[in-house]
């Protein structure tokens, strides 16, 4: 299996509209971290196949944090997040991830369906005659749904040779033994009604193979009818990953079937391939089967430390590994989530162990397979469910998507006065994004062509330039930026409406409100309104700091480049910088009290942070945005100094409006915990969060590995769900989920 897959582990499991998406990507090839891809894409579609928002973020070490904020416009009941990497969308919509989306909380009504589909699938891919085989069934409805069902098999004379039944997952197993090569049929009885099937063809001649997950090894039986003349040598091979694990050669014999083990105690958990062949290398049988060795069941645990539900109460947690290393993983913490963990959760490990194929129910509305990762019995149902699947069948690449590493910006220039292009020279740009300036130098080729590249940036970014020709005379340019060549492929988006209606009820979905606009066009109106402008102090100055007896001075538009002992000494008189014997300085006030003068201390405040005198004295007036001095109120007598904020500095700005805009990844959003020591808690605080704590970039910080992390309560949340995802330095997969209760 050497597509690259993806697992995307969120903050909580419901959301609304205007809410943040907090998640951290895995990428995964070949049971290691993926490395292919550099680039990484989030869409959030709606069940028509129209792109609301998309954000491209970079790929460090095989993994994605970032944040993608619902827009509040959001009216459709549910969305798709879709996600894929330009590696992974080579291959068909079954390897797309994809994760149904309700909104505001919804619930998804699934469809039983009336119509039922069973499958029959030979143990080994192949049912020789006079072999004892293992024969899986697997019943569904039309919608998916999968149910229940009870049969029997008849033979050619219309004998009853077997009955048979399958769970509630839909999945059953018998064992026969085929007495002759014309059809065997299948009864199913279900919903008052009888339903008839043919099973897979018998062959006359064949192989049997027989493969069982027993724990850390593998049980094997390779078994051959009456059917065989002479003795023949047999290969057997069991790859993982694409990799040989083992290869065996047995000489069959005719009546005497073969037995033997595979260990696997160290081997990593994932799918293994059986293959069978013989000495001409002609394919006999073959099987996949799934195992997690009992190694890998251990990695992580999770520790109460301290627990409290008082409201906003610290609680910590230990993150333990006792058998392992961490490499990468992220935890979250949420309040009061109802969420069936069984049914509803999806997994990392079976989201990048399992075939795409077996995930083609759009985020697992019908059959979420991370039951069958809950215990052993669950992984004895999933291997038979990968009898229907065969070796080497998941893979089936489209050609190459060229997708380039970080931002580029290219085209050509023209001269402003004819039109022409120019022909050599140089261009000087100026990209502002953020509050940031770079400086880039590009060259013009003798067609008039430039290329700025490597580039990156977050967000939307201004390029303003000025071109100077090869006599390094400025000229008078347009530049004409080249469209952005962009593979079809990211925005072949299914109509998942039709999709969805398969598996779920879209009755409600039919509403108008929900459906694609017609383009009503509205008559121009005026709108007045009176808005209050924003100073400074309004953007600057926080509700603990703001009083009436204040001196204020706005230097957001300054340039100076004087200091601030120039400022107070010319604009502060009453303001008094005294230097001691020691070489400290302190910032004295000149206060009259009738006949008596004295001086007193002043407190130096930087961004609302107590301060040094000598630790601010030198900052420049084009840094500060505000300075502030308290006459009365809290604190009295104290200076306060506000740095610019990145959209207050002045930039040098080009005169001209020779500017283009280019797209960058998408902007860094960063979860920021409360810390319930830094607010004023005598003050009314309502807090009614979900995600008590995001962390999604935790790297080991010792060769344990083990971290001990802090949440606060909100205001009256009475459990607490922990989950922790990641992988190992060996890449290995883990995760670990309890739940907390008052």
């Amino acid at each position: 299996m050497s597509q690259e897959r993806i697992y995307i582990h969120y903050d909580r499991t419901q959301y609304a509209a205007g809410d943040t998406i907090w998640f951290k990507a895995y990428l995964y090839q070949n049971g290691k971290p993926s490395f292919t891809s550099r680039n990484f894409y989030l869409q959030l579609v709606d069940l028509y196949g129209r792109k609301c928002t998309e954000n491209k973020y970079i790929v460090i070490g095989a993994a994605v944090n970032g944040g993608i904020v619902l827009p509040d416009s959001l009216k459709q009941p549910f969305y798709v997040l879709r996600a894929f990497t330009p590696e992974s969308i080579r291959y068909d919509e079954a390897f797309i991830y994809k994760k149904i989306l309700p909104i505001n909380h919804q619930k998804v009504s699934t469809k039983t369906g009336s119509n039922l589909l069973v499958n029959f699938a030979a143990d080994g891919n192949t049912w020789p005659l006079g072999v004892n085989t293992n024969l899986f069934v697997y019943s569904r409805t039309a919608a998916g749904t999968p149910v229940s069902v009870k049969g029997f098999i008849k033979d050619k004379n219309d004998s009853i040779v077997k009955s048979f039944s399958t769970e509630k997952d839909g999945i059953g197993m018998f064992n026969l033994k085929a007495n002759h090569t014309e059809p065997y049929r299948a009864i199913i009885l279900w919903n008052n009604d009888s339903f008839t099937y043919e099973l897979p063809p018998v062959t006359a001649s064949g192989i049997g193979l027989t493969v069982q997950a027993e724990g850390n090894s593998f049980d094997y039986r390779i078994a051959v009818g009456n059917h065989l003349t002479v003795d023949d040598t047999l290969s057997l091979s069991v790859k993982q990953n694409q990799h040989l694990v083992l290869y065996r050669e047995h000489l069959l014999k005719k009546d005497v079937a073969i037995q033997g083990r595979v260990n696997i105690t160290n081997a990593e958990a994932g799918l293994f391939e059986f293959i069978l062949e013989n000495k001409s290398g002609q394919l006999l049988a073959s099987r996949t089967v799934f195992a997690v060795p009992d190694k890998t069941k251990t990695l992580v645990d999770i520790q109460p430390v301290h627990i409290d539900f008082s409201a906003h109460a610290l609680n910590k947690i230990n993150i333990q590994f006792p058998d392992t290393i961490p490499r990468s993983y992220s935890v979250s913490v949420v309040a009061d989530d109802t969420l069936n963990t069984d049914k509803q959760r999806e997994w990392i490990d079976y989201r990048l162990l399992l075939p795409g194929y077996l995930q083609q129910d759009p985020a697992s509305v019908q059959h979420n397979y991370a039951g069958y990762f809950t215990d052993s019995a669950g992984f004895h149902q999933l291997n038979r469910l990968l009898a229907f699947y065969r070796p080497g069948s998941f893979n089936s690449p489209l050609a190459d998507i060229n997708d380039p590493y970080l931002v580029s910006a290219e085209g050509t220039v023209f001269n402003a006065a004819n039109t022409a292009r120019v022909s050599g020279g140089k261009l000087n740009m100026l990209m502002m994004n953020d509050g940031k300036q770079l400086l880039i130098e590009t060259p013009v080729s003798a067609e008039g062509r430039f290329k700025a590249d490597s580039l990156i940036f977050f967000g939307d970014a201004k390029l303003f330039y000025t071109y100077y020709n090869d006599r390094g005379r400025m000229l008078n340019v347009k530049i004409r930026v080249d469209s952005t060549q962009r593979d079809p492929r990211f925005d072949r988006i299914p109509y998942y409406k039709d999709i969805f209606a398969a598996v779920m009820d879209t009755a409600n979905l039919n509403s108008p409100v929900f459906s694609p606009a017609t383009g009503t066009t509205l008559k121009e109106v005026t709108v007045f309104t009176k808005i209050k402008k924003t100073t400074v102090a309004d953007r600057y100055v926080s509700e603990r700091f703001k009083n009436d007896g204040v001196v204020l001075f706005d230097m957001s538009k300054s340039v100076n480049r004087s200091t601030l002992f120039d400022l107070i000494r010319v604009k502060l008189p009453s303001l008094y910088i005294r230097k001691e014997d020691d070489g400290t300085l302190r910032l004295l006030t000149k206060t009259f009290y009738g006949l008596n003068t004295g001086q007193w201390e002043a407190d130096v405040y930087l961004n609302e942070f107590k301060s040094k005198l000598d630790d601010v004295i030198n900052i420049l007036i084009e840094d500060i945005a505000l300075i502030k001095y308290n006459t009365v109120g809290f604190p009295i007598g104290a200076l306060m100094i506000y740095l610019k904020r990145p959209e207050d500095r002045m930039l040098n700005i080009p005169t001209n409006n020779n500017f283009f805009t280019i797209k960058g990844y998408a902007p860094f959003l960063t979860y920021e915990p409360i810390d319930y020591t830094s607010i004023d808690q005598t003050k009314p605080i309502k807090d009614t969060r979900k995600t008590l704590l995001w962390k999604p970039g935790i790297y080991a910080n010792n060769i344990s590995g083990n971290q001990e992390l802090e949440f606060y309560n909100n205001d009256n949340a009475s459990s607490f769900l922990i989950t922790i995802e990641g992988m190992d330095l060996k890449g290995r997969l883990f995760r670990k989920q309890i739940r907390l209760k008052k």
